[in-house]
């Protein structure tokens, strides 16, 4: 009996409690007792992603994976408000400016019809469209929601068509509606109601392209989505629902119909839960980084003046909807799929205590995407869902997006990707930096006439915030006004990469500048493209000077080969360290100088290849110094990379440099790991 009663026991030891299952259950269920397609689900605690997950199906019947872009609806909103409270930061925007009119910002705008102008149409201000008290409401108007008009007659709604009304063959821009409405009378006096308004978002987005002079989309990806490391944010095509009159159930439009540049600003982005999460640490500050001031938070959530809020407890702020407890959430609308996005607040908290609404350890935040429209009491249900989960994942769900490849040895943690698509590296970069990762080699490559990026980075103490750029996409001009322009704010040129890029069109810069890198007594020197037999003269002799390469970038015009490089001297020296530096390459040819250059204790430092009438050249260097165990080979693909990390982190080997390249219509890497 004691020996059953011991096994008993170590049995039920054994039975490990498995972080967020019960959640992961009760979503799938929710989603099925609901009759949505699928949705994706994220739960932050404090500054991690402790849970993401996509489900079931979207709109076109495809899988829902967490890496997928749904659409975001009304969370749009959220970002024009963000965008707008950092033109008023910069000294940009005022809050209190008049829209239209005479002196307006969009002054230009003129009605459709000056005659029947509603005159309070000149008392609308920036902060009352940016607070819904502009004086729009749709659910008293008959048109309902302009924006959607095409939309709503295509199912079947008996409303004014804007189009015919302004004899139009088409509206091609959300100013024709803007214009056209400016011609109608308002629903209430601007400033005294607070009713949501799509409208109203859309004229924000056309005022931040009059004061920025740039398209919305890409003005609020580079001052709000790069920042906070959104990579995968944009303008998408919306999905909108109506509801038909003799029925409650609901109907997708004609998607056709709603363009995306329409309902942008209000309605029309579309994102996946990693970035999404990433706002919400970008909100509260969580990280080692704050998109808004204090101030500005503080306007982000405040009561709009002179207007009743509608509970005592809770208002509608700026985009968000918040309470007195200083939470903040977002719901889908009648138009647009079930979503939430609710943070515990406040995103302000006080000096002394610096505490948050959320306890220690429980979710600060979480938002769920849905595919369908059923008008449940989404914001109560999740919050139920939420709270009942009493295991949470230690796991900071982040690092699943940045790597293909976690290690660890001792306290040295790195990710590895891969293949990083040429137009995330921005935010990618920015998501990495956030994490605390610092990238300590990358390198692009083309494969099937797209451009990527492979990338190694290692986890570090101290924040990173703007203490590292990664510039892609340079031409030898903007590359010498960024050295310049960056060498003013105490940056530093320490890596450079001529590669090919697709979307730029031709052969471009990878830089990378580091904030006060080099000591007072380094000195660099670098050269763009330079013939392959004058920069072997030229490296020659800069090395009787006691400079070496450290960059080494190779390119093919034709026959000729073109070397980019770094060359650096440190003034200091005791004595001139040994290289060897080899371009043309074969990559057979590389094995050998590795393992040669090994025996006379010269490690590789950096490596690049170039397409050379379809075959693989490449571009070494090799600096005499401290050899550790290391391991080399130039012809892996992911799944050998992959496993050979995996294995060799257990004796301290760590990659160090890789490289990828095309040869005969298959992608291989050149992969470097030392001890």
């Amino acid at each position: 009996m004691k020996i059953l009663l011991v096994l008993s026991l170590a049995g039920l030891c054994t039975a490990a409690v498995v972080p967020s299952a019960d959640f992961d259950r009760s979503v799938m269920k929710f989603i099925s007792d609901n009759e949505y397609k699928g949705g994706q689900v994220g739960v932050m605690i404090e500054d991690r992603l402790a849970f993401a997950k996509g489900y079931g199906k979207n709109h076109e019947h495809q899988d829902i994976y967490v890496h997928n872009l749904i659409p975001v609806g009304s969370l749009s909103k959220a970002f024009t408000a963000v965008t707008i409270l950092k033109l008023v930061e910069d000294g940009s925007l005022d809050l209190n400016a008049k829209v239209f009119g005479k002196g307006g910002i969009l002054s230009a705008f003129k009605p459709w019809d000056e005659a029947t102008v509603d005159q309070r149409l000149y008392d609308i201000t920036v902060d009352h469209l940016l607070r819904h008290t502009g004086g729009w409401d749709y659910t008293k108007s008959k048109l309902m929601e302009p924006l959607l008009n095409s939309a709503l007659l295509a199912n079947g709604y008996n409303i004014e068509n804007i189009t015919a009304e302004m004899k139009l063959p088409e509206l091609t821009t959300p100013i024709e509606v803007i214009r056209f409405m400016m011609s109608r009378p308002l629903d209430f006096t601007p400033g005294t109601q607070s009713a949501v308004s799509n409208l109203g978002y859309s004229i924000l987005g056309q005022i931040i392209e009059m004061i920025t002079d740039f398209d919305y989309d890409e003005y609020v990806k580079k001052h709000v989505m790069i920042p906070c490391g959104m990579m995968y944010t944009k303008i998408g095509r919306p999905h909108v629902f109506a509801k038909t009159r003799d029925t409650n159930e609901p109907l997708m439009s004609d998607v056709a119909k709603v363009s995306p540049e329409f309902v942008g600003p209000a309605l029309g982005w579309e994102s996946n839960m990693y970035d999404i999460m990433r706002f919400s640490r970008c909100l509260d500050g969580s990280g080692d980084f704050k998109i808004l001031s204090d101030k500005s938070l503080n306007s982000l959530i405040a009561k709009p003046s002179a207007v009743p809020v509608q509970h005592s407890n809770s208002w509608i702020g700026a985009a968000f909807t918040v309470n007195s407890r200083g939470s903040i959430w977002i719901e889908g609308e009648f138009f647009t799929d079930d979503l939430l996005f609710f943070h515990h607040g406040p995103l302000v908290k006080d000096a002394a205590t610096q505490q948050s609404n959320a306890a220690p350890g429980m979710p600060s935040a979480y938002a769920a995407f849905f595919t369908g429209q059923m008008f449940n009491p989404t914001k109560s249900s999740i919050h139920n869902l939420v709270k009942a989960e009493k295991s949470w994942s230690d796991e900071n769900l982040f690092l699943d997006d940045v790597a293909d490849v976690k290690t660890k040895y001792g306290k040295i943690e790195q990710v590895v990707k891969y293949q990083l698509e040429e137009h995330h590296l921005h935010g990618y970069a920015r998501a990495l930096s956030l994490l605390r990762y610092d990238i300590k080699w990358i390198n692009g490559f083309s494969y099937k006439k797209k451009t990527y990026f492979v990338v190694i980075a290692q986890k570090v103490e101290k924040p990173l915030f703007d203490k590292v750029l990664i510039t892609p996409g340079l031409t030898e001009a903007t590359l010498t006004q960024h050295k310049l322009h960056l060498e003013k704010s105490g940056f530093n040129l320490t890596y450079l990469q001529n590669y090919m890029s697709h979307s730029h069109g031709g052969s471009v810069f990878l830089a990378v500048f580091r904030k006060n890198s080099y000591s007072n007594s380094t000195v660099i020197r670098y050269g763009l493209q330079h013939y392959t037999q004058s920069y072997k003269k030229l490296i020659e002799l800069y090395a009787e000077e006691g400079y070496i390469p450290t960059s080494q970038s190779l390119m093919y015009n034709g026959v000729d080969g073109l070397v980019s490089f770094i060359l650096q001297e440190d003034e200091n020296r005791k004595s001139q360290k040994d290289y060897r530096s080899y371009e043309g390459i074969t990559q057979s040819r590389l094995n050998k100088l590795v393992t040669g250059n090994a025996k006379y204790k010269r490690k590789l430092v950096y490596l690049d290849e170039a397409d050379y009438f379809g075959k693989p050249q490449f571009s070494a260097v090799f600096v005499n110094d401290k050899v550790n165990s290391m391991l080399f080979n130039s012809k892996l693909s992911v799944k050998d990379m992959s496993k050979i990390i995996q294995r060799e982190q257990m004796y301290g080997k760590l990659p160090r440099i890789i490289v990828a390249y095309g040869d005969k219509g298959s992608l291989w890497y050149a992969m470097f790991l030392e001890k």
